[in-house]
């Protein structure tokens, strides 16, 4: 009868260690899944920063090119002058200029009439560029989407101003062409293989990829991801997306647009591998779990071995804790009744105090 006693103690303790124990394991679980809601919420917060200093920087050179151009415009060298002495007039420009890598001036035509840097003997026709269209028909400054500089072959984003003539239309076509990276490029260290920035031109072609590899952005991610921020209508916002492993990723982003344009001329994209963002909350999630599973683990061992020994301090721990809850409880009750602290907690007393 001892020995089944003695057993019988040890099942009820084993109970109530394990009783105990899922209020506990339920606190972490929703603390884990808190720190992931925290940190999805930390990392948006933190790519809007980014993405407003990418977009504030590039509106800048935005706002500054076309003060550049609208300046240029209104010399006589550039309305009247020679080719050379345009040409010499947009080299020294350019030189001390190094957002751009080349200064134009195109007839309407869209021939080159003057270029901060050699052409090289190259014939170059702006007739088929979108930005060249668009600056003639709308007279408006224009940003284009991504094309290759006719001097240097590099990338560029073009920014026109046309020239009116006396008569209200379009004599000529100033050009700055920007390159894709400048004054982002110093950011490099607050990206990785997990962390992406991309910036895209009017038609959704990829202009610039932190990592610097071009090739990577549009494999990487599912199809119709331009498409997707497409549809959204909006200047800013977010949308979940997969790479070609599978790989979860958060991107959000935001887009430039001149006024009254129909469409952006430049989107920046911030985009992050959820599996990196929940890296720590699952860290913090894994150790409280191991914590816990430790020290109910020790508690079973004394149990084992101890048996009801120590079964008495944990009943007078479980009736103090229940007693505690019902006074409070009691307490709260008559307190919502109008009843004075005091008073209520003679009443509650009394309540326990009295049997039955």
């Amino acid at each position: 009868d001892f020995m089944a006693s003695g057993s019988s103690i040890r099942r009820i303790l084993y109970a109530i260690i394990f009783l105990s124990m899922l209020p506990a394991l339920a606190i972490l679980v929703y603390s884990g899944m808190d720190g992931r809601r925290r940190a999805i919420e930390e990392i948006r917060h933190k790519g809007e920063e980014v993405l407003s200093g990418v977009v504030g920087q590039r509106r800048l050179v935005t706002d500054a090119t076309r003060v550049l151009l609208t300046t240029l415009s209104q010399l006589d060298t550039i309305r009247s002058g020679t080719e050379e002495e345009r040409t010499d007039l947009l080299a020294k420009l350019l030189s001390g200029h190094a957002t751009y890598t080349n200064l134009l001036l195109l007839d309407t035509n869209g021939e080159i009439l003057a270029s901060a840097k050699p052409l090289r003997g190259l014939e170059v026709d702006a007739r088929g560029q979108e930005y060249f269209q668009d600056a003639l028909h709308s007279g408006k400054y224009t940003v284009g989407s991504l094309v290759k500089d006719p001097a240097t072959g590099l990338p560029v984003l073009p920014f026109a101003l046309p020239i009116a003539d006396a008569e209200g239309g379009v004599r000529m076509i100033l050009v700055a062409a920007v390159t894709p990276s400048s004054h982002v490029a110093e950011l490099t260290g607050l990206f990785n293989e997990r962390v992406h920035l991309h910036m895209r031109d009017s038609t959704g072609d990829l202009t610039f990829a932190i990592p610097e590899d071009i090739d990577h952005g549009p494999k990487s991610y599912e199809l119709g991801t331009w498409e997707r921020i497409s549809a959204l209508g909006k200047p800013s916002g977010e949308i979940s997306l997969l790479d070609r492993n599978n790989e979860e990723y958060l991107l959000v982003y935001q887009q430039l647009r001149l006024h009254g344009a129909d469409k952006p001329y430049l989107t920046v994209e911030l985009s992050t591998a959820k599996s990196a963002i929940y890296a720590k909350a699952n860290t913090e999630l894994l150790r409280g779990v191991l914590l816990l599973l430790g020290a109910g683990a020790a508690v079973l061992l004394i149990a084992r071995y101890m048996g009801g020994a120590v079964l008495v301090p944990f009943l007078v721990f479980a009736i103090g804790m229940s007693h505690g809850a019902q006074k409070m409880n009691g307490i709260m009750q008559d307190i919502g009744r109008g009843t004075h602290k005091v008073v209520a907690a003679r009443y509650t007393l009394r309540r326990l105090f009295l049997a039955g």
